[in-house]
């Protein structure tokens, strides 16, 4: 499922922006995880969200996103995976990422991808 991270800060509560931006969401068919919250404890105080917004597909993030930002989101570019050419058939290089057999996706240029053909122990390529 394609996600992207956004911040919202500010006057995020009693502007109503982050329960709105959770009606963005959910109207949209998506979901998001709340992974980090700050609320400002005074009214001169600003609160700070950090959520993980998913959707079904990528043209669905893409609308959310667009209209999050409208409301103020920022959005957190995760930075695409590192490919690294191999030097002898059957080693793989340092640091390769060896899949599970759960749902993987990996960044490249920009959008998610998954990755097909997954089980346990293999690399992605």
């Amino acid at each position: 499922m394609p996600s992207e991270l956004i911040e919202l800060s500010g006057h995020i509560i009693d502007s109503w922006t982050l329960p709105r931006s959770w009606d963005i969401i959910m109207d949209r068919g998506g979901n998001f995880v709340v992974e980090e919250m700050r609320v400002g404890r005074r009214k001169d105080e600003p609160s700070y969200a950090r959520l993980r917004v998913e959707a079904p597909n990528d043209e669905v993030l893409d609308l959310i996103l667009s209209e999050l930002q409208q409301f103020g989101a920022v959005l957190l570019h995760g930075e695409d995976a590192q490919t690294v050419a191999v030097e002898q058939d059957g080693v793989l290089p340092a640091k390769f990422y060896s899949t599970t057999n759960l749902p993987t996706q990996v960044r490249l240029r920009g959008q998610w991808a998954t990755v097909e053909g997954i089980e346990m122990d293999v690399a992605v390529v």
